[in-house]
């Protein structure tokens, strides 16, 4: 949310909008929370969805999956609103909340004419496999972006993967413009958009021009090879905003598994998993995770000649043995009281191998943290927290052991960062479990 930290959270069953204020501010509404109940029309989708046999498999936005006809929520900081986009409700598909936290929260409906599945015209809702998906923007709202048309911070991208649509949603300007991939494509003649390719993962990033979107393909008839579109905003209050364009790039392949080369544009996080969408113009450091065995990879901040940018990967080695030395032993210091219990509480270990468990979800807290959710084959979940500048790893249970509850309540299903106002203070990042309960961490 804007202004001082907000958490908004969205569940189903029913569907509702939870809104969790700063719990390490001050005064009476520290921690405070409350809940927005959205009506029975959605709920009432949704459960006729579920009985539908879902045949098409889940998109990966801006790297995490999403099931076709699922609600999503889009923080708009141009319009300092929420968008629930709720593509199974035919009454709201897209409802615009005005501070939901609070008494005074007003909502308007959003009807546009380009969201409406083509397929729908005769029925009463759409299947999961006709709808869109929201791609949100993550972008600061400039002091001039409300007056500019198409602005990063003002708009929210869908994508429908049946037809291969796309939808550019300015909320400030209440403007919509469509297109469409094929006719899109069709234009450079490289024929590398074929009837049988399908959007695998899609990522977007604002640029100092408008906003990028990075698509995937499989089957690809070029390896390696991405689709950029640029929808550009307008440069001025009383200009328009130019027509989108679309590019391909191409990424280089990694030439080792330690180290390689990589497109600036584009960078995959993975085989076949996705994409990671860098912000326009930046030269540092920054660290993503893939789905395999490695606990993070780093992608240099500068590039090298070619316009390269080298690719490396930082994988955990078994803790060496200590070699007894010829020379006299060193007595090691006796510890103090909290020194051992803070060793006893922090020698719990997984009883389950790290390569052998199943990534829940993952977090880049900051340039150089990395948080993941992880579990285990005896069905409990645990946090790995990685620190790329100093090459450590701690791992330890997300739910407090003494607490005791039940599996399904203390699975994680969801890493979110929490903006913090103090530059000198570690980064934080909140975990969200299925029964609804939160942990702030502080890595």
């Amino acid at each position: 949310g804007g202004g001082a930290p907000l958490l908004h959270l969205l569940s189903t069953s029913p569907l509702a909008i939870w809104s969790v204020e700063d719990p390490f501010g001050l005064g009476s509404d520290a921690g405070r929370c409350s809940v927005l109940t959205v009506g029975p029309g959605a709920d009432w989708a949704l459960a006729a969805a579920k009985q539908e046999k879902a045949s098409s498999p889940p998109l990966l936005v801006n790297g995490r999956h999403v099931n076709l006809g699922c609600p999503q929520l889009v923080w708009i900081s141009g319009a300092g609103a929420l968008l629930l986009h709720s593509p199974l409700d035919m009454l709201a598909p897209q409802l615009l909340l005005e501070k939901p936290q609070d008494q005074s929260v007003r909502a308007h409906t959003l009807h546009s004419p380009v969201l409406k599945p083509v397929e729908t015209s005769r029925r009463l809702r759409p299947s999961p496999e006709e709808c869109f998906v929201a791609i949100p923007v993550a972008c600061k709202c400039p002091a001039d972006a409300e007056a500019l048309e198409y602005a990063a911070s003002n708009s929210v991208l869908f994508f429908q993967p049946s037809r291969r649509r796309l939808v550019q949603l300015d909320i400030v300007q209440c403007r919509t413009r469509e297109i469409w991939l094929d006719s899109l494509t069709a234009k450079d003649g490289k024929g590398l958009l074929d009837a049988k390719s399908r959007v695998t993962a899609a990522a977007a990033t604002a640029t100092t021009l408008g906003t990028e979107l990075l698509l995937t393909f499989q089957p690809s008839a070029v390896n390696g090879v991405l689709l950029s579109v640029h929808f550009p905003a307008a440069s001025s209050a009383s200009s328009a905003a130019a027509a989108p364009k679309a590019r391909w790039v191409e990424a280089e392949p990694l030439a080792t598994r330690a180290s390689g080369c990589l497109s600036p544009s584009a960078l995959p996080s993975g085989p076949g998993s996705g994409l990671v969408a860098l912000p326009f113009g930046s030269e540092s450091a920054t660290c993503f995770g893939a789905e395999d065995t490695s606990l993070a990879s780093i992608l240099d901040g500068q590039a090298d000649d070619r316009g390269c940018r080298a690719c490396s990967i930082l994988v955990e080695q078994p803790p060496a043995k200590h070699s007894t030395s010829s020379g006299s032993p060193v007595e090691p210091e006796a510890a103090s009281d909290d020194e051992l219990a803070w060793l006893a509480e922090s020698a719990t270990e997984m009883k389950t191998a790290r390569q052998q468990c199943r990534q829940r979800d993952v977090l880049v807290a900051s340039s150089q943290l990395l948080v993941r959710g992880l579990e285990t084959k005896e069905g409990d979940d645990w946090l790995e927290a990685v620190h790329v500048a100093s090459g450590t790893v701690r791992r330890f249970p997300a739910w407090p052991q003494s607490e005791q509850a039940d599996s399904s309540a203390q699975e994680v299903t969801r890493l979110l960062s929490w903006p913090s106002e103090d530059a000198s203070r570690s980064p934080l990042c909140v975990a969200a479990f299925r029964s609804g309960r939160l942990r702030w961490l502080e890595a």
